[in-house]
């Protein structure tokens, strides 16, 4: 088996490590400090596909696999762990609305998410 990047993964992987190295690494203290991320650091993620990557096309994602998916994780958290979140959070509810909301709701929801627009969050409660 070979377990190498493709070509698009490198690449895909190379754009999240810049963004990382550029626009998150230098601020992660402020970020940090603050409590919060900023809408500049989202639609820059959506700007770049970075958001909700393994998302259906039709609602506004890339349809890329979950490996892909994971090397993005990866390169924004070894940045700023709290900011892979985005992407992570994204993809898991991101899912859910795809497979389980109306079609004109996951769309519309989709799409602002991938787009670094809106964020989505998940509450659990432990018995």
């Amino acid at each position: 088996m070979d377990f190498a990047f493709s070509d698009e993964q490198q690449a895909i992987r190379d754009t999240a490590r810049r963004f990382a190295s550029e626009h998150l690494a230098p601020s992660y203290r402020k970020r940090e400090a603050e409590g919060m991320i900023g809408s500049a650091v989202t639609l820059g993620m959506g700007e770049l596909g970075l958001i909700g990557t393994d998302l259906p096309e039709e609602y506004g994602g890339l349809g890329l696999d979950c490996v892909t998916t994971g090397i993005i994780i990866e390169e924004i958290a070894a940045a700023d762990l709290n900011v892979s979140y985005v992407q992570l959070m994204g993809s898991l509810n991101g899912k859910i609305l795809a497979e389980h909301a109306k079609p004109e709701l996951a769309s519309k929801v989709i799409g602002d998410l991938c787009a670094g627009k809106i964020l989505t969050g998940l509450g659990l409660t432990e018995p």
